[in-house]
């Protein structure tokens, strides 16, 4: 398998930021619970790989990855020997461990309807799915927990009728637990916690997203390390899951309950093209050449290097070529093609198309 350049440069004598090796630190030699607050942009993925890599030998290691994309990620980068599941993927291997075989059915909550409620009308069946599904990954467990959750996420259930709406989600929930061995895309989550499930502890326990996990999948992470330590990387301002459960007070809960110090991690150390782009400038200092600039479009500092100003075209010139109407901006980044005027100035390009 072709390693891509960032895992080259991961393997390779990289040059890390302060925040990075103030991580890698906690992580060799540090004690307790960690949470890192990783900005956007800020080498994530990299970091967290190579602070698995500095985990004291015979420890056991495991990272719960938000989805199958990062985990597969996670996957091929990680040190041999770690385990690195999503959190369904935990939960399930713990659901399997306790009752053998484990059939999957993403039809599992409207057979229960069905079969406990009888005919309902297909707008009903689905707003009971959806208070289930909220139920379970925000551990609702009671009437008033159902009810808080139809105002929460303004589920269309009328006024005098909540009540009868959460006495039927709480219904659907106990016929879920009684059938363990048919499981949804939520009971993997959700049953292990329920039901008192663990999965498998290790020593070591590093968790992704920490912003995007509702209160089943905190409870399941803290549930595989009981005595060890927790390594946490989340963003607290970038939290996009609310509408399907995800708890926004995640990261700051899960610091006040775990008793977590909080590390930063908002610089990246440059990366493969950066170190280029550093070593070329460096070469040609004692050259007469322009300094290589940095990929993307240029900044709008006023340089004049960066603008063409457009020519007004005079009536002899125009005829037949391209013509801009006269409140085009005059950036050319910012032309947009559109039909002309009959009468006004017109702005023509520089460059005219052939």
């Amino acid at each position: 398998m072709t390693m891509s350049f960032d895992d080259l440069a991961t393997r390779s004598d990289r040059k890390w930021s302060h925040l990075q090796d103030a991580i890698f630190d906690d992580v060799a030699r540090g004690d307790g619970h960690t949470v890192v607050i990783a900005r956007a942009g800020c080498g994530k993925t990299s970091t967290s790989v190579e602070a698995v890599a500095r985990v004291p030998r015979r420890a056991s290691v495991a990272m719960l990855a938000f989805n199958r994309s990062i985990a597969a990620e996670l996957q091929q980068r990680a040190p041999a020997g770690v385990v690195v599941k999503t959190f369904h993927g935990f939960g399930l291997a713990a659901i399997t461990k306790a009752f053998g075989h484990v059939e999957t059915d993403d039809q599992k909550v409207p057979t229960i309807i069905r079969n406990l409620i009888g005919g309902v009308k297909a707008d009903q069946r689905a707003l009971l799915c959806k208070g289930v599904s909220l139920a379970k990954a925000t551990l609702a467990a009671e009437t008033e927990d159902v009810i808080a959750l139809v105002d929460e996420f303004d589920l269309d259930v009328p006024e005098g009728q909540r009540e009868g709406f959460a006495t039927l989600v709480l219904r659907l929930l106990a016929a879920c637990a009684e059938q363990p061995n048919i499981v949804d895309f939520d009971d993997m989550v959700w049953l292990p916690v329920v039901l008192g499930l663990r999965p498998r502890p290790v020593d070591r326990l590093f968790v992704d997203e920490t912003q995007d996990l509702n209160k089943a999948q905190v409870e399941l992470a803290l549930s595989a390390c009981p005595t060890g330590r927790i390594c946490a990387v989340g963003d607290d301002r970038q939290a996009i899951y609310g509408w399907r459960g995800a708890d926004p007070e995640a990261v700051p809960r899960l610091i006040e309950r775990l008793g977590a110090k909080t590390l930063p991690l908002s610089a990246r150390a440059p990366g493969p093209a950066g170190r280029l782009r550093a070593l070329a400038n460096e070469r040609a200092a004692h050259l007469a050449l322009p300094a290589v600039p940095r990929r993307g479009p240029p900044r709008d500092d006023g340089r004049a290097r960066h603008r063409r100003r457009p020519r007004l075209a005079g009536a002899q010139e125009r005829g037949s070529e391209r013509r801009w109407p006269h409140h085009v901006d005059r950036e050319v980044g910012w032309r947009r093609s559109r039909a002309p005027r009959p009468q006004g100035p017109r702005f023509e390009h520089r460059h005219r198309s052939r």
